[in-house]
């Protein structure tokens, strides 16, 4: 089950099982600030909900795909 720990203001540990696997963040230096994530492969979304969605949707794909 994902799970997201908070490190910072705007910036999350993504975990799998209680394991790392990524992280989300809001870019400020970006202008506009935009949603990052790094693993399952980076990207990016203009809300934490929508960055949320896409990561966990890229993590199922790149599980699927290596199990």
């Amino acid at each position: 089950m994902l799970a997201l720990r908070l490190i910072a203001p705007h910036d999350y540990t993504v975990l799998d099982d209680g394991q790392p696997i990524g992280r989300i963040r809001l870019a400020r230096e970006r202008s506009p600030s935009i949603w990052l994530w790094t693993d399952p492969p980076f990207g990016g979304a203009e809300t934490i909900d929508d960055a949320k969605a896409r990561f966990k949707a890229a993590w199922l794909a790149r599980s699927q795909a290596i199990g």
